[in-house]
């Protein structure tokens, strides 16, 4: 077991937690207090959460048993509320670990910059569906657009982000631009997942940044709003120069 960050006394005490958050999510039971600040512990209520869907779903198809799709809404609302935690806490762990590497360095870093709220993004995300066949293939079967150019300010857009699990850019530099875009790398676990072998792969468009086509400052503003990596991210002084506008 990972002992990392661990704010208990002994490993028993923590594995006494992590079996209460296994166990909270296995009944779909809403996170405990304590599981919130703490990754393994949230990590561990997730896999309980999931193992408990696919208990419903086991369950519904044996005569004469009724699972509400109520019950199903809230187990989804319940994962996804979970998995956007896990990747806010793993974000705020990361920029710990940097800001203390900085600091040994006799180096400081500055906390992340906040984004304006009239920020406008022009959006678009599209869907690709895997049948069992297709993943044989290697060839998605078909694709439509779930989000059509449509405009959102930033926390709309972090939004849609984490509820179509968008966490990986189609490049690895936002120089790239503006041949990019951010997909899901993983398919979404819902009712067609498991009934059917239906994979969902989502992709995120950018049109437009504040009425101006995207420039790489706009794809790493992005890519920091929504926690999709770069391997080489622009430098905060690139981004700054190049948001600022060419000089005549």
């Amino acid at each position: 077991m990972n002992l990392q960050n661990n704010p208990y006394s002994t490993p028993k005490e923590l594995e006494d937690r992590v079996e209460e958050a296994f166990s909270a999510g296995e009944r779909a039971r809403p996170i405990p207090d304590a599981a919130k600040e703490h990754l393994i512990l949230t990590q561990e209520y997730l896999k309980g959460l999931k193992d408990h869907m696919t208990g419903l779903y086991i369950a519904r198809d044996i005569e004469g048993v009724d699972i509400p799709d109520a019950d199903f809404e809230a187990e989804r609302a319940l994962i996804r509320e979970t998995e956007n935690l896990i990747a806010e806490t793993q974000m705020a762990w990361e920029y710990e670990q940097h800001r203390d590497f900085y600091r040994r360095l006799g180096l400081e870093t500055h906390e992340p910059e906040q984004e304006s709220p009239e920020d406008t993004f022009v959006v678009s995300i599209d869907c690709e569906y895997w049948e069992p066949e297709d993943l044989e293939a290697g060839q998605s079967s078909w694709a439509d657009t779930t989000v059509e150019r449509e405009a959102v300010d930033t926390e709309t857009l972090r939004r849609l982000a984490q509820d179509h699990g968008l966490d990986s850019p189609s490049a690895s530099d936002p120089r790239q631009a503006p041949s990019l875009w951010f997909s899901s790398s993983t398919p979404r676990e819902d009712r067609a997942y498991f009934e059917q072998g239906v994979h969902k792969y989502y992709s995120l468009h950018i049109h437009e940044v504040n009425g101006h086509p995207p420039q790489p400052a706009d794809y790493q503003r992005v890519s920091d709003l929504i926690g999709a990596r770069f391997d080489h991210p622009l430098e905060r002084h690139e981004a700054t120069h190049e948001m600022d506008g060419p000089d005549f």
